[in-house]
């Protein structure tokens, strides 16, 4: 349980990525699906899904979790599925992690 990601702290994550993509900051994956790719919530919680995000969670015990190491809540896919029928469709067919920032 350690190293699991809470929904309230990947809630906070994909908040924080999703303000500053919506402030013009660069996406770390790329979206096929037009209207996803303009979708900061989407976008961000695509990219913690995939690891692209990595952030330090510092937790009241001061412990430190880096998102891109931690266990996903599995309420995050029921959020992607949601928005997109549960195809995680990159442009061109490309492997997320290979997809350059």
């Amino acid at each position: 349980m350690a190293n699991t990601l809470t929904k309230y702290e990947a809630t906070r994550v994909i908040g924080l990525r999703a303000l500053h993509l919506a402030q013009g900051g660069t996406p770390n994956v790329i979206v096929a699906d037009s209207g996803l790719q303009s979708d900061p919530l989407y976008v961000a919680a695509l990219e913690l899904s995939l690891g692209r995000l990595d952030v330090l969670v510092q937790r009241e015990d001061q412990s430190v979790l880096r998102t891109s190491e931690a266990l996903l809540p599995p309420n995050l896919a029921m959020f992607l599925d949601t928005c997109d029928g549960g195809v995680r469709s990159l442009r061109g067919g490309h492997d997320a992690s290979a997809a350059q920032p």
